[in-house]
């Protein structure tokens, strides 16, 4: 047991990190457009 999710865990991190970003990068896109907004 202790070896699949030992094996399965690498790529499940990376998913995650990679939803992270894009959740991040999303984020700052909404930013900067709503700060320009603002400043407009």
């Amino acid at each position: 047991m202790q070896k699949a999710i030992k094996s399965k865990y690498p790529l499940s991190a990376l998913y995650h990190y990679c939803l992270l970003l894009a959740a991040l990068w999303f984020a700052a896109n909404n930013t900067m457009a709503y700060a320009l907004f603002i400043v407009r």
